[in-house]
């Protein structure tokens, strides 16, 4: 199963729920054993997760990179480490 989540969600003004609470929404729809996906503003991809990656220890990805956690895969792809 997937689930899709869209950034514009997450930011303000317009958006219903808050940004910092969007790494631990991804994490928990992974961890519920979903396939995730954000998708940004413009309805491009940004990243995404799924279960059967959990194993190896880098379960999010932008495509170009993999990471650990949703946290560091958004971090890392707004330039923030």
């Amino acid at each position: 199963m997937q689930v899709d989540f869209n950034l514009r969600d997450y930011l303000k003004p317009g958006g219903s729920r808050p940004y910092t609470a969007l790494a631990h929404h991804l994490e928990s729809a992974l961890a519920s054993g979903k396939e995730v996906y954000l998708w940004s503003v413009a309805g491009h991809f940004m990243v995404s997760a799924a279960p059967t990656l959990v194993e190896y220890g880098r379960p999010w990805s932008d495509s170009e990179k993999w990471y650990k956690t949703a946290e560091d895969a958004l971090n890392k792809r707004n330039g923030k480490r």
